[in-house]
């Protein structure tokens, strides 16, 4: 069950649903000119698909725990250019975990900053690495091989919204064969500039036989304003291919963060998702991976903190859909105050993946009476030959540890925090690039300090 977003005219249509229809009116009539015909086939096939779902409400069991209708009922605004000296190449660099080698992409409020950014002249034969509106320009062959090809939307409103007003974001090819020994780094702002902002990056990262390469996703932004950021990412792994996917997110009390990122994997390709959530109004990050052939692998792990009256919502669906495939799933939160978190990942297994290897895990530690998580891991298996297994845990710190502590002369504050960071560790020492690992070390002890002398 949903609630309609655009009603039938029968029953009237609601003042959201007028607003975003009229802004996608306006986006097309300023848009669709220059850009090529099988582009503007996909966002009306996002706004019809949006027109028909409708924003989710706690009737749909995906959605039962978090209240989207914030969002549904705010009138957010698109925006689709970069607002000029709102963000400085020093708010960057505070962001950039201290690496300045990395190629660097920056999209300020969703569109690409090229005075912001630092793409090396020289990349690797067979690496195409620019701004979606560049490739579309430039490179739409490609682009049309794999953009919108993964159906995000059947039942994700938030990701044919997004098709809807497909527009800017990150764009990596790897062409067969093709090497890259550092990280990508794609940084996404939003600014102060534009108060109820709909910002919407969609991000696609396409692999060839063979390949290795790394992004890293950074969302950040300005306290003090409301803004609703709407992510999606198409991730396609052929044979052999390998990534290492990070997605740091530190936005704003005020701002609503939604992220979906699709991957797609061929046989024996390697896929790793690190998931680090620190903060914002409300967070959904979904994260689906289809192992479409024999021999592909991967790990998907996920680390939350949250404080104040912050929610985070995880939600994953891994299908095997071959032999030999293997998954491993790893999420953690740490609940301070009155937050509250929600985790819900289903591993599916058709009855042709046999010899399938299955983990999946949540655990989630308490720090306040008010802190509150729900967690749903599910199997769903169609198989007879196969490794699986799920777990989920929702508990406080141990009392009998911390006496132990206290007993040997740790005051009670240093104590919780060396307890808590040590419950957070597992995943921080799962993170494959050092300068994120070290920069979430940071963090993360940062926040325990903090809720220490109750500032977290």
């Amino acid at each position: 069950m949903r609630t309609c977003f655009y009603e039938s005219s029968e029953k009237g249509k609601t003042s959201g649903g007028i607003h975003y229809l009229s802004a996608f009116q306006a986006f097309e009539k300023e848009y669709f000119a220059a850009d090529p015909t099988w582009l503007n086939s996909l966002r009306k096939e996002g706004i019809e698909s949006f027109r028909n779902l409708g924003f989710p409400s706690l009737a749909h069991e995906d959605w039962k725990y978090t209240d989207v209708r914030p969002i549904a009922q705010s009138l957010f605004q698109p925006v689709f250019a970069e607002p000029n000296g709102a963000v400085s190449r020093k708010d960057v660099e505070s962001n950039s975990f201290g690496v300045s080698q990395w190629p660097l992409l920056v999209f300020v409020d969703g569109i690409f900053s090229e005075k912001l950014s630092c793409i090396p002249k020289k990349l690797p034969a067979g690496l195409i690495l620019c701004s979606l509106r560049k490739a579309v320009r430039e490179h739409a062959d490609i682009v049309q091989a794999y953009l919108g090809k993964q159906k995000q939307y059947p039942q994700n409103s938030f990701a044919a919204l997004n098709a809807a007003f497909i527009y800017d974001g990150l764009f990596l090819y790897a062409k067969s064969g093709c090497e890259l020994d550092m990280p990508v780094h794609a940084v996404y702002v939003s600014s102060p500039k534009h108060e109820n902002g709909l910002y919407q990056p969609r991000n696609l990262i396409a692999a060839e036989s063979n390949t290795g390469i790394a992004v890293v996703e950074s969302y950040f932004s300005f306290p003090a304003h409301e803004y609703f950021l709407n992510a999606v990412s198409e991730i396609s792994l052929a044979k052999g291919a390998s990534l290492e996917f990070c997605r740091v997110e530190r936005e704003s009390e005020k701002g609503f963060h939604i992220s979906t990122t699709n991957a797609v994997q061929h046989k024996d390709s390697r896929f790793g998702s690190s998931v680090i959530t620190l903060g914002s109004k409300v967070s959904r990050n979904t994260l689906q991976v289809f192992l479409q052939d024999g021999g592909a692998e991967c790990r998907l792990d996920g680390l939350y903190v949250t404080r104040g009256n912050e929610h985070v919502d995880h939600s994953t669906f891994v299908k095997h859909e071959s032999r030999n495939g293997t998954s491993r799933q790893l999420y953690k939160g740490i609940l301070d105050d009155s937050s509250t978190a929600v985790f819900s990942g289903k591993v599916y297994v058709d009855k042709g993946a046999q010899k399938t290897d299955a983990e999946q895990a949540n655990k989630n530690l308490l720090l306040s009476e008010k802190a509150t998580a729900d967690t749903r891991p599910q199997l769903e298996i169609f198989a007879d030959d196969v490794k699986c297994t799920h777990g989920a845990a929702v508990g406080h710190l141990d009392e009998e540890a911390l006496f132990y502590m206290k007993s040997r002369g740790i005051g009670a504050a240093h104590a919780q925090k060396i307890l808590t960071f040590g419950f957070a560790s597992e995943v921080i020492e799962r993170l494959k690039l050092k300068p994120v690992k070290d920069e979430i070390d940071r963090l993360i002890h940062d926040r325990l300090d903090a809720s220490s002398t109750g500032k977290m």
